[in-house]
């Protein structure tokens, strides 16, 4: 599955959630059932060469389904 955001159109999400939205995305957010931001995750370490490290991402996904 890929998710594409686009930015401009939904920059009230970008401002609300990153944490500084001129660095720009994409960033993993885990949230709770009320919008609150549980965690934030920069994605270029989670990178192994041009894509993301399913290990990675699933690391860091397991390490917040207490969160």
């Amino acid at each position: 599955m890929e998710l594409k955001l686009d930015t401009v159109a939904h920059e009230s999400i970008v401002t609300r959630l990153a944490p500084n939205p001129k660095d720009g995305v994409p960033y993993l957010f885990v949230l709770a059932a009320t919008g609150e931001v549980l965690a934030r995750q920069e994605t270029g370490s989670l990178e192994l060469g041009p894509r993301h490290d399913p290990a990675k991402v699933l690391a860091f996904l397991e390490a917040q389904a207490g969160a």
